[in-house]
């Protein structure tokens, strides 16, 4: 503990809580032993998804898909889940922490994922969202295609000396951006942002520490506060990315109906929403693509620890090439 700077007065007891925060701060950057484990769980863990990747097929259930998954990552010697996965097809896949993973799965939904299993401690955490039979649908390709472009932007951003808020906020802007250009809303993305539209298709934060935990801790240094606007307030994270740092990447575009209903009745946010083409989406369910990334001091500024496929052709011919092995 002296070697910590934590030193007991003559006779005194140790400060608890300064321990706690010192040991927080040794979390918050990752050593080559401990990135050496990550590297590893997101590897295993990549290949197990894609295994599930190509399972996935109407009338199998979603728990069958977590057998798949639990099987292949025993196969790489992971043997304890990270947390509790998400095994998600139609509607289920806007619920946020959806964990029955009992339904059976449907011609032209989609089925979303989230499950990372951990390696000597260190887990991983990755999700992605894919069309139950093979073929992303129009409207399921433009939906995908916008969450995509948001994880890119953000991606790229991410490097030493950035915040996450900004992080999130480019998130948001992406978004709004990509709705835009669908005509499933209206205005400015400034007026957009201003009325906290970004919130009613992206609830949640982008991203959290991943290591011993997967919401490892120290993302709120001491004297910082939340955030007090919706979907913004739940961002794990409020401090300059530095080198050696662990987190996660995932935003998302959910058709949340308990959203979108009282939103289409208010005075002031319906005026940007086009009404006519998102109600016929409000059983559309959701999309979350995420990865798990260290910052560092290279040229991109961050390492990516997750090869697992995400782009749309990349998908839909492996699933291609899996319903040909099946027959």
């Amino acid at each position: 503990l002296s070697a910590l700077g934590v030193v007991a007065p003559e006779g005194g007891a140790i400060d608890h809580r300064s321990v706690v925060d010192i040991l927080t701060l040794c979390r918050l950057h990752k050593t080559d032993g401990e990135l050496e484990r990550m590297r590893f769980a997101n590897q295993a863990n990549s290949a197990a998804h894609e295994a599930v990747l190509r399972s996935v097929r109407p009338g199998a259930w979603e728990y069958q898909m977590k057998g798949v998954l639990e099987g292949t990552l025993m196969q790489h010697g992971l043997q304890f889940p990270a947390y509790n996965g998400i095994y998600a097809s139609g509607t289920n896949s806007a619920i946020l922490h959806y964990v029955v993973n009992h339904q059976e799965m449907s011609d032209g939904e989609l089925f979303l994922i989230d499950s990372g299993y951990e390696f000597e401690g260190y887990g991983a955490d990755l999700t992605r969202t894919w069309p139950v039979n093979g073929v992303f649908s129009d409207v399921q390709r433009e939906m995908y295609s916008i969450v995509l472009e948001m994880q890119k932007n953000t991606i790229d951003a991410t490097r030493p000396g950035v915040k996450m808020e900004d992080l999130h906020w480019l998130a948001c802007r992406t978004l709004l951006e990509g709705l835009l250009d669908g005509g499933y809303v209206k205005g400015s993305v400034d007026d957009l942002m201003a009325q906290n539209i970004f919130a009613l298709f992206f609830p949640h934060g982008l991203g959290h520490f991943i290591g011993l935990d997967v919401h490892d801790p120290g993302g709120y240094p001491k004297g910082v506060d939340r955030i007090d606007r919706p979907g913004v307030r739940f961002l794990r994270i409020r401090r300059e990315m530095e080198s050696g740092m662990a987190l996660t990447i995932e935003p998302g575009l959910y058709m949340i109906p308990a959203l979108l209903g009282p939103a289409f009745e208010d005075p002031i946010q319906s005026g940007f929403l086009n009404r006519s083409k998102l109600e016929p989406l409000l059983h559309f369910g959701g999309i979350r693509i995420e990865d798990n990334l260290v910052v560092n001091d290279s040229e991109s500024g961050h390492e990516n620890l997750t090869s697992l496929v995400k782009e749309i052709d990349e998908i839909e011919a492996i699933m291609k090439d899996a319903k040909g092995v099946r027959g």
